[in-house]
């Protein structure tokens, strides 16, 4: 853990926050300076684990916390902000997944979200698709993952895929579903088509993992 020393410029959070934090940072196209940098995390371990930016040109992250005072934004008590993202409370277990999407500078919040259930949840994928939503994959242990839509399976067993697509303003869920077999099943990445489908990859333990198509 950098305790010092670490650039931060233009950032939301410029000092630490726990024993571990996420970070985000732009840095020119010459390589040169940092356009913006920061902290992000509270008093547990926070990590953030992938990136994209969005329509707006504005950094989104995904990963992990486990803390229960993790800031989520805009807050359910301010009348004068924006609706409350999707979901504003610790989900439990050891670990809930975030996604944090950021102004366009870096310098601060638009929206903070958990995603998570009673079990351990981690973000490991994200991207921001045609439309502006955002596809989400992480890995979970939760048999009670908020699902909506047209959803492909329920919880299988060992760690799951979640994937989820969310709103660009993260204040609802599109889509949401496990993806697996019984045994253990981990994304690491998640992008889509033109036209929005959404493709994942990972590795997986399990004998019966849904395959489709030729082969």
């Amino acid at each position: 853990r950098s305790t010092s020393g670490f650039p931060v410029n233009n950032g939301f959070q410029k000092t630490p926050g726990g024993s571990l934090d996420g970070f985000y940072t732009k840095i020119s196209s010459s390589g040169a300076s940092i356009l913006y940098s920061s902290y992000m995390g509270r008093s547990g371990d926070d990590s953030f684990t992938a990136i994209t930016v969005n329509s707006a040109g504005a950094p989104v992250v995904t990963g992990y916390t486990t803390s229960s005072t993790w800031q989520t934004y805009p807050t359910r008590f301010n009348p004068f902000y924006p609706p409350p993202p999707f979901q504003t409370t610790f989900g439990g277990g050891r670990t809930d997944a975030v996604v944090v999407s950021f102004s366009p500078s870096g310098s601060s919040l638009f929206f903070s979200t958990y995603i998570g259930g009673t079990g351990d949840d981690e973000g490991v994928g994200i991207h921001s698709d045609p439309q502006g939503r955002l596809v989400v994959s992480i890995t979970s242990t939760s048999s009670d993952l908020r699902i909506e839509g047209g959803q492909i399976q329920n919880r299988l067993g060992g760690n799951d895929i979640g994937i989820f697509t969310i709103s660009e303003d993260g204040r609802s869920i599109i889509s949401s579903t496990y993806f697996g077999g019984s045994d253990d099943d981990d994304p690491v990445c998640v992008t889509s088509d033109a036209g929005g489908t959404v493709i994942v990859g990972g590795s997986t333990k399990s004998m019966d993992f849904p395959l489709r198509g030729a082969g």
